[in-house]
């Protein structure tokens, strides 16, 4: 992988020049766990910065007619970036030796988030953070309904410190859910009704994540379900409190019911048993979304059988149109997407395994922690575990439950407060440059046959950028008429918390809204992905910012930052699960490819050097791509 030896210095720059054997690989493994996926990108990008970026971000010393020498680029981006890329990196260490110690040494948390940030897109994340209060004032002043989000994060910000507790309003949300804590309901409800619900009417995904796709041509309407972003998070919150779970929900008991003479009673032995159920379920929903080996499907639901064993359809589409209250009701010609069918046998497991009594005390434990912290103040100081440490805590948690209550608007006021008109037709220029490299390298590519090249160049082509809001949102009225029904003073940031989630399904939802929904958001860890589905990219506004993406960087830049995220999720399009898919825009079906042309596909992603028959995909043909995009760059 490292023809040359030399160790590179501050004086000589050894450019590491890797030609892989083939340009589109195929994954025998796609889904990794999100640790591993966010490893592998961060050790690429680090390794295409210092691939390309190193020649225009860096002094190069190039001799000119008279003797002299020219720096490529003199911007402060690119002195920035430069500094970034070179100043910390050990240069004692061989990369051809230990390459990730030599690719990790160049980074360095930022000192305002040292105790939180673990690799360079955590950056990422905390740089929308550190912005997000500029984002909403810029942006309100564009969209006159900007400042209902303003107003909740000034509250958030300014006052919920010092609000009294607004426990209250748990017991009033979770009887309007039709649940109640900590003893049951009198009218046990749904549980996947429930999920659905607060995925899709209350903007809350607990286990799964359900959007609404344009139908098909026929009329029939197509829901997507998907993993919920939120499961890393829970898991990482359930494994810092299961040593003290009892004291935990006690504390919870104690605030809810502060009048100790009317206090339900606790059972310690029902509370390990929700605890050790609350660990299965995340444990089991986590396991499932990484699958080595995901099955897409798109069925009806009257065929649902044929995908999830042991589930009755009609219970399924009963608890959808529950949750999803479509008008007229959902049939059973509607149809079911999903990424993994796996995924939803797994639910269908937890739900079968567990039964409605015990998933309604699980989901309303649910909604009293997470809503809980909302309500008091007390709670994030115990969360975080020192009043200081909820101090520096507290602009990062407004800002994420700000942008959880109002999605959609505030991608479209970062549109207008964080990216000029020639950032946007710059980013929008170098996707359409890399899916034109891809599509290239496919059509002169020597192995494969002529109808994977046709497919694969066709499903290329049709690629979607899903990084903006549609065009149509972008207007004072519009937004305005969307968010009517949002709260612009309310007398406490609980308060707004749960009027902005109430709004929020009774939105009326245009079919470019719910495509806005659909956008990762910045309040996840999920920053950049591909969607089978939509045969869209998807991207983060938080990831086009420094170090992914500069105003005023060299071309080398863009496409070993932002330009290298986005051909990562370009050629899963066309891996071992993407070329097998066809997408016409609404329709989705299996391709008729051979056999032998699929075998042929799936040996030339085999490393040829690797473990277990490990794959070159995405980063090795990404690099390719990349790399590719940049030189037609340069000669155009």
């Amino acid at each position: 992988m490292f023809p040359s030896r030399t160790k590179p210095t501050p004086d000589s720059v050894t450019v590491i020049s890797y030609r892989p054997r083939i340009f589109i690989a195929v994954s025998h493994s796609r889904p990794a766990s999100p640790n591993t996926v966010q490893a592998k990108e961060e050790n690429y990008i680090v390794f295409i910065r210092i691939r390309l970026n190193v020649q225009e971000s860096y002094p190069i010393r190039r001799q000119g007619l008279h003797g002299n020498y020219y720096k490529l680029c003199s911007t402060a981006d690119c002195h920035r970036h430069a500094a970034l890329l070179t100043a910390r990196i050990n240069w004692t260490l061989d990369p051809c030796e230990d390459y990730e110690a030599f690719v990790c040494s160049a980074w360095d948390p930022s000192k305002n988030h040292r105790d939180v940030a673990s690799s360079a897109l955590d950056d990422l994340r905390f740089t929308w953070y550190d912005r997000f209060s500029d984002t909403l004032v810029k942006g309100s002043l564009k969209f006159s309904a900007g400042r209902k989000p303003l107003a909740m994060y000034e509250m958030c910000r300014n006052n919920y410190p010092y609000n009294q507790s607004q426990v209250a309003l748990i017991h009033s949300t979770l009887h309007q859910i039709g649940l109640s804590w900590p003893g049951l309901p009198h009218d046990l409800q749904p549980p996947l009704g429930l999920l659905v619900a607060l995925s899709y009417q209350w903007q809350w995904p607990i286990w799964i994540t359900v959007n609404m796709l344009q139908p098909t041509p026929s009329g029939r309407r197509r829901l997507l379900i998907r993993k919920s972003q939120s499961l890393p998070i829970m898991w990482n919150h359930h494994r810092s409190i299961s040593r003290h779970y009892f004291d935990y929900w006690n504390q919870f008991l104690v605030l809810l019911y502060p009048n100790s003479a009317t206090r339900p009673s606790v059972d310690e032995k029902v509370v390990n048993e929700i605890r050790a159920m609350e660990s299965d379920v995340i444990t089991t929903l986590l396991s499932a979304a990484k699958s080595s080996a995901p099955r897409p499907a798109s069925f009806s639901f009257n065929e649902i059988g044929d995908h999830v064993v042991n589930v009755s359809a009609t219970e399924w589409a009963d608890s959808f149109q529950y949750g999803v209250l479509l008008r007229p009701n959902l049939t059973m010609e509607d149809k079911i997407l999903s990424n993994d069918a796996s995924f939803l046998e797994a639910v269908a497991t937890l739900i079968a395994k567990y039964g409605k009594q015990k998933l309604n005390r699980h989901v309303s434990w649910l909604i009293v922690q997470y809503f809980g912290i909302c309500t008091d103040y007390s709670l994030l100081v115990s969360y975080t575990g020192s009043k200081e440490r909820a101090a520096w805590y507290l602009p990062v948690y407004c800002a994420i439950h700000v942008e959880s209550s109002f999605k959609v608007l505030i991608s479209t006021l970062a549109y207008v407060a964080r990216f000029s008109a020639r950032d946007r037709d710059t980013i929008d220029s170098g996707f359409d440059s890399l899916v034109l490299a891809a599509v290239e390298r496919v059509n002169s590519s020597s192995w494969m046959g002529e109808d994977i090249k046709s497919h694969a160049s066709r499903k290329l082509s049709s690629l979607k950028n899903a990084l903006w809001p549609a065009e149509s949102l972008l207007s004072d009225d519009v937004l305005q008429s969307l968010f009517a029904g949002f709260p612009l003073e309310e007398p406490s940031y609980a308060h707004y918390w749960i009027k902005t989630r109430e709004a929020a399904a009774r939105v009326n939802r245009t079919p470019e809204y719910d495509a806005a929904l659909m956008l990762p958001g910045n309040n996840y860890p999920y920053y950049a992905g591909y969607e089978d589905f939509t045969n869209s990219v998807e991207l983060a506004m938080g990831a086009a910012t420094a170090p992914a993406f500069y105003s005023n960087g060299t071309r080398a830049m863009l496409y070993g930052g932002l330009f290298f995220l986005m051909a990562m999720q370009i050629v899963k399009a066309v891996d071992n699960i993407g070329i097998r898919l066809a997408y016409n825009g609404t329709s989705f079906e299996e391709t008729m490819l051979s056999p032998a042309a699929m075998q042929e596909f799936s040996t030339r992603a085999e490393c040829q050097h690797g473990a277990n028959n490990e794959s070159v995909f995405p980063e090795v043909p990404a690099v390719e791509v990349a790399y590719a995009a940049l030189k037609d760059s340069h000669l155009g």
